[in-house]
């Protein structure tokens, strides 16, 4: 490891980091909170498998799956087929 008289980015960015601890923390926590009132509102936007189009044929197919399977529209089913299996 060489010596260096001059300050390094990191160095300066730990100082900072450590001058204004308090400010870091206040806003790290207001931050925190802010993301956890978002995320209540995640899994209404993610139910019945929000990236399929309505009215689409994929869409028309998880219908179908839904009622004549009971496959869940959230669920996931990967079918490999090959000549040897």
């Amino acid at each position: 490891m060489r010596e260096s008289t001059t300050k390094g980015l990191f160095w300066k960015w730990g100082m900072a980091m450590y001058r204004f601890r308090w400010i870091v923390l206040v806003v790290g926590i207001l931050l925190m909170l802010s993301f956890a009132v978002f995320a209540q509102k995640t899994p209404g936007m993610l139910k019945d498998n929000g990236f399929t189009p309505k009215g689409s044929e994929s869409d028309t197919g998880l219908i179908q799956m839904h009622d004549e399977l009971g496959v869940s529209r959230t669920q996931l089913n990967l079918v490999y087929r090959g000549k040897t299996v």
